[in-house]
């Protein structure tokens, strides 16, 4: 099996469009979510103004239309991103 797999699609969508517009919605989206949706606590954490990532929200909630709402896809979403955040820690290791 493949890593996306076992990704919910979103996180696959969002690490390829990062790349490709060299912008950062899928750390904002890990961020978010690991904050409970907080946004002052976000923006806090990602050094951004509130508005910034609101736009950034409202962003990825266009590309990727998730339901936030939802407790199971919070939950698939933020798993997703330990598991890819988890792959990028082994894969620096090994470069390094």
């Amino acid at each position: 099996a493949e890593l996306d797999d076992f990704l919910h699609p979103a996180i696959t969508f969002l690490q390829q469009y990062d790349r490709e517009h060299a912008v950062q919605l899928l750390p904002t989206l890990a961020e978010f979510l690991k904050n409970d949706r907080d946004v002052q606590k976000t923006a806090a954490k990602l050094f951004v103004h509130r508005n910034t990532l609101t736009y950034r929200m409202k962003r990825i909630l266009e590309l990727c239309p998730v339901d936030l709402d939802d407790f199971g896809t919070r939950q698939r979403l933020l798993e997703s991103i330990l598991i890819v955040e988890h792959y990028d820690r082994i894969a620096k290791s090994i470069k390094d």
